[in-house]
C-alpha cells in the first residue's frame, strides 16, 4: 500500500493526484473507504510514480537555455498559428508561473506565457504557442482539442513530457 495524504473537501468524487513524491488523495467530506479507493487505483498510481521519477531521470541531462528575445519569438509564433488556426489572442501577457507554461483565457482571448520559456529549446516554445493558440479554438483538454493540436505536431506527447522535465529541471529536481 502507498503513503498519501488525505484531504476532505467539497468535492463531488474522490481524487488521486500523485505529484512529486507525494500521492495526495482528495475525498468528499464523509467518505468513507478512502484505503479501498486507494488500493482500487493501485496500479494507475504506480504507473504515476515510475513515469515522474522516469521524467526526474531525464531532467538531469537537460540543457537550459537562456533567450533574451523571448516575446519575439513567441510574437512570432503567436501570428503563425493565428494566420493558419484562424485566430487572434486579444493580448499576450508574459508572468513568472510556478507550474504552467502557459494559460488561455478563452473567453477574453487573452494568452499568459510563463516568463520561463526563455530557458526552453525553441521546439518546445514552438509547442507551447501552438498548445496556447489552439486553445482560443477549443477551451478544453478534450479529444478535439489534442485532435486540433496534433494536426500541426505529431509529436506532441513527448514535448507535454519534455516540459514536465523542464519543469523539474528548473526546479533543482532534476539534479
Amino acid at each position: 500500500m502507498f503513503d498519501y495524504v488525505l484531504f476532505y473537501r467539497d468535492v463531488r468524487r474522490p481524487r488521486i493526484e500523485v505529484c512529486r513524491g507525494v500521492i495526495k488523495v482528495v475525498v468528499p467530506k464523509g467518505f468513507k473507504d478512502v484505503d479501498d479507493f486507494v488500493y482500487m487505483h493501485r496500479g494507475w498510481i504506480e504507473d504515476k510514480v515510475r513515469c515522474l521519477k522516469e521524467l526526474e531521470v531525464i531532467a538531469r541531462d537537460l540543457v537550459l537555455y537562456d533567450r533574451d528575445d523571448i516575446r519575439e519569438v513567441i510574437d512570432r509564433y503567436v501570428r503563425e498559428y493565428g494566420g493558419v488556426l484562424g485566430v487572434k489572442p486579444s493580448e499576450v501577457l508574459f508572468r513568472r508561473m510556478r507550474v504552467r507554461w502557459g494559460s488561455c483565457n478563452f473567453r477574453e482571448g487573452r494568452i499568459i506565457f510563463n516568463r520561463d520559456l526563455r530557458f526552453l529549446p525553441e521546439g518546445l516554445i514552438r509547442y507551447v504557442v501552438l498548445h496556447e493558440m489552439c486553445h482560443l479554438v477549443v477551451p478544453n483538454h478534450g479529444r478535439d482539442f489534442w485532435r486540433l493540436v496534433g494536426r500541426f505536431d505529431s509529436d506532441y506527447r513527448e514535448k507535454e513530457k519534455l516540459l514536465i522535465s523542464y519543469r523539474f529541471r528548473l526546479d533543482g529536481l532534476g539534479g
